[in-house]
Parts: structure tokens; sequence; C-alpha cells
């Protein structure tokens, strides 16, 4: 074999490695709280990872894409990667800013309302959580952005669960509830993340000096792939807070445990991601030939995550005995998720190119179907229907929007190549297929 095909194929198996590592980890926090504690103890506490998630999504919007937009295609500019880094935090700490004050503003006026939307956590502390999460995400996606996907998939996966780990482990120990230790946990949290994301910033480039720089563009480049992370981010947890919500706390435990099964097939949505970006940064045309042949691509990925969704769901019994008796009707839940997951995760394929592409109409049109339908569906399924309703509330917007947006791809409008865009040099070539 030769030395370079022998180090893409261990490049490839340490990112599989590192991203079943991270899908084990988050699955065995799963199993454990579940046979532990509970369902009803793990839908508490897993609505409380929610509600943290959640919050942390709106504050940084469209931060990881245009990150990934940016420093894939260096936008034809002299710009440090720095200097994307820290014009993007700034923003991110500018809408923290304000989604602090409209959470405090919500406090004042409809004090019930908060507190059921914010399970009673401290304002305060909550906020530095959230920031500590959003500077993880953000710095996950520089180094997505700079290819080094194995660091990539270790911070987003392990590192996340990890956390949860200690907020589960520092609970017990210390007799207290869960919701004030996750919130001690995160801003203990905030402090390594936020010196890991700023630290490239502090080494300046004698050609290219950081400044404090560019934040509007930031500002305007991350609300452009505000609705694409958005509902990334939060449309497999709003039925998971509307159970919540509804005080079927047990039911949640249910979901989030099928939930962390799906996430065997998610798990490959990072390493599909960092792939792309290392492949198209070269630039291929979206001609179409080439789009076509981009949804074949996407077809093909899907057919082996539906094989194996249908293998998992029939074993009913070994996912009965994993979780407890308490979860005796996971498997049918487990199966309705897992099918939407796996055109989900294939379709990562299409979204990323996407967004190399600056197809950001595109992008946002598949994104605000998606969170209106999990908006407006989410809450009448929910409460008809309850688990089940809440598994169809997962599945039917996210299986629509991906149609829809295969649909779209096909038709989108032929762009400049990845690299002519970003005017790579041919060092800059060479060093995006180093695998890290």
């Amino acid at each position: 074999m030769a030395p370079g095909a022998l180090r893409r194929l261990l490049g490839v198996t340490t990112l599989i490695g590192v991203r079943v590592a991270g899908a084990v980890i988050a699955g065995g926090l799963a199993v454990y709280v579940a046979r532990v504690h509970g369902a009803e103890f793990s839908g508490t506490f897993f609505v409380l990872v929610s509600t943290l998630t959640i919050l942390s999504v709106l504050t940084r919007l469209g931060a990881e894409p245009y990150l990934t937009e940016q420093i894939a295609h260096r936008d034809g500019r002299d710009r440090s990667d720095a200097s994307y880094l820290a014009s993007t935090a700034w923003a991110v700490l500018a809408m923290l800013l304000g989604a602090g004050a409209l959470l405090l503003a919500l406090e004042i006026i409809a004090p019930e309302v908060s507190e059921r939307l914010l399970g009673g956590l401290d304002l305060p502390l909550l906020l530095c959580a959230v920031l500590g999460l959003n500077l993880l995400w953000l710095t996950t996606a520089y180094c997505r952005a700079k290819g080094a996907a194995g660091l990539s998939i270790f911070l987003e996966t392990s590192v996340w669960s990890i956390w949860l780990w200690a907020v589960l482990v520092v609970s017990e120990l210390a007799g207290r509830t869960p919701d004030t230790t996750a919130v001690a946990v995160g801003v203990a949290l905030m402090v390594p993340t936020f010196l890991l994301l700023l630290l490239p910033t502090f080494v300046r480039s004698r050609e290219n000096p950081l400044r404090p720089r560019g934040f509007r563009e930031a500002i305007s480049g991350v609300t452009a792939f505000g609705a694409l992370t958005v509902t990334n981010g939060i449309f497999a947890l709003i039925p998971l807070q509307l159970l919540g919500w509804y005080g079927l706390t047990e039911e949640a435990g249910v979901y989030n445990a099928a939930l962390r099964v799906s996430m065997i097939i998610g798990a490959s949505g990072v390493i599909i991601k960092s792939i792309v970006v290392r492949q198209a940064v070269h630039g291929e045309g979206l001609d179409p030939d080439a789009r076509r042949a981009h949804v074949r691509h996407t077809c093909w990925l899907a057919l082996p995550w539906l094989a194996i969704s249908l293998l998992i769901a029939w074993q009913g019994d070994l996912l009965s005995a994993l979780f407890g008796s308490e979860f005796g009707q996971i498997e049918s839940i487990v199966l309705i998720i897992l099918i939407a997951q796996s055109i989900n995760v294939a379709c990562f394929y299409l979204e990323t190119r996407a967004v190399l592409a600056g197809q950001r109409r595109l992008l946002n049109i598949t994104s605000a179907t998606l969170l209106v339908l999990s908006l407006g569906l989410s809450p009448i399924l929910v409460a008809q229907y309850g688990l089940t309703g809440a598994a169809w509330a997962f599945a039917i917007p996210i299986v629509t929007s991906r149609l829809q947006l295969a649909w779209l791809y096909l038709r989108s409008p032929a762009t400049p190549a990845a690299g002519a865009e970003a005017g790579d040099t041919t060092e800059d070539r060479l060093e995006s297929e180093e695998l890290t």
C-alpha cells in the first residue's frame, strides 16, 4: 500500500475511532442514568441538558457554518484565521448579552413563564454555562474548518459527554439537585474552553497582526446562517422539551434514551462534514452533473444506515434489558427516530457542500421548513400521543426538510469552484489534504 493511501486510511480510522469513543461515552451516560436512577430522573436530567443546549444554540446562531465557510475559503482577503475567530467570538458575546437581556426581561415581566422555561435556574450562572458551551462549539467549528477533523470530533463528542458525566458525579457526591450542579459545572467548564478558543488569537502574525475587526461583518455572516444552526441544533430537542413542559418526565427519559441510541448513526455526521470540507476546499464546481452525483452519494450513504436501523430496532429485548424495565416501549420509538436519523445524517453531505458553496438561501429555506414543522407539529403530536407523538415530531419535519434540501440542491444555480472562490494557493491545497 502506498504511503499516501496508508496515511489516509489511518486518518479515517482515527476519525471513526474518536467519534465512536465519543458516542460510547455519551451512550454510557444515558444507560447509567436510566439503570441507576430510572426513567423519571433521566427525563428531568436531560431536559435540563436540553435547556442549556437550546440556549447555547440560540445565542451562537450561525457562527459554526460562518466560520467553516470563511476559513475554508479565506474569502479572497488577507485575514488570518485568528482574526475570523476573534470577530466571530465577539459576535457571539454580543448575542449572549442580548439573550441575557431578553431572559432578564422575561423574568421581570412573566416570572411564571420564566420559571417553567428555565427550570428555576439562576440566570447569571445559566448564561455563564451557555457561554462555555458556545465557545466549545466555536472551537469545534474552527478545528473542522482548518481540517483538524480528529480534534474537532474529540471536542464535539468527548468533551461534551465528559462534562455531563462530571455533572452527574458531582451531583451525586454533593447530594445536590442536578439543576444547580449542572450550572456549577458549566461555569467551571467555561474557563478552559474560553482559553482553548481564544489562545490562537493571542498568537500575532507579523504579516497580519490581530486586531478586533470585522465585527459588523461577523454579525452579518453569523445571522445569515442563523436558521441553519438553530434548526440543526434544537429540532431533536423540541419534543424532549415539550415532554418536560407537559410534566411527562418518564416519557422524556424514554425519548432521550431512544435519541441517544440514534447517535450510533449520528456519530458519522461529523465525519461526513469533516471529509467534505477537506475535499470541497479544492472546488468541484456545482454544475448539474456534479449536483446529481452528490445526491446519488447521499442516497448511497443512507442505505447502510437504514439497514443498521432495522437491525437495532429488532433488538427490542436487548434495548429493554440495557436501559431497564421502565423502557419497555423503547423499540418502536427507536425505529422511528433511527430511520429519520439515517436520512438526516446522509444529507449532511449535501448540507456541508451547500455551506461551502455559499448557498445560504437554499439552506435557510430548508431550515425554515424544518423549524416551522417542528414548532407547529410537536405541540400537537406530543399533547395528543405523548411519547409516540414525540418520536413522530422528530421524524416528520426532518425527513420532509431533507427531501426538500435534495430537491432544491439539484436546482440550485451553478457557482464557482470553492478553491477558485477562495483563491487558495497550491501550498494551501496540499496543506488542507493533511489528516490531523
